[in-house]
């Protein structure tokens, strides 16, 4: 979970619900594409589905389901460059979003836009 991807044929999944996220035209977004499994909560799923070093969370962001495996990590640097160590339960998740430059790897900070509440990690 959390592997840089370009397709959903990229990500796998013993149960065929592998779904790569993909960055917005914009470049927001999952920058070099976030494999995940798409409906972990579904029912019928096994409770370790995403396995381990990842968790289920509500989600609306793939578009095809409600939930997905996200990465988990103690801190910034356990996560991919350009992504944050945000809170999570019980662990942090590797998010593409950050508030803080705490959440953010060494040698990268949170740059918010003006007059918004998240932001990117990127380089210093």
């Amino acid at each position: 979970m959390g592997s840089a991807c370009t397709t959903d044929a990229d990500c796998y999944s013993p149960f065929g619900q592998g779904l790569c996220l993909s960055p917005a035209p914009d470049g927001s977004g999952f920058p070099g594409g976030y494999c995940t499994i798409s409906d972990c909560q579904a029912p019928g799923m096994p409770g370790d589905v995403c396995g381990s070093g990842a968790t289920c969370v509500g989600s609306g962001a793939s578009g095809r389901g409600s939930s997905a495996c996200i990465a988990t990590c103690s801190d910034a640097n356990d996560c991919r460059p350009r992504y944050a160590c945000a809170a999570g339960a019980p662990d942090g998740i590797c998010i593409p979003s950050c508030i803080a430059d705490s959440e953010c790897r060494m040698g990268e900070h949170c740059s918010i836009p003006p007059g918004d509440t998240q932001g990117s990690c990127v380089p210093r």
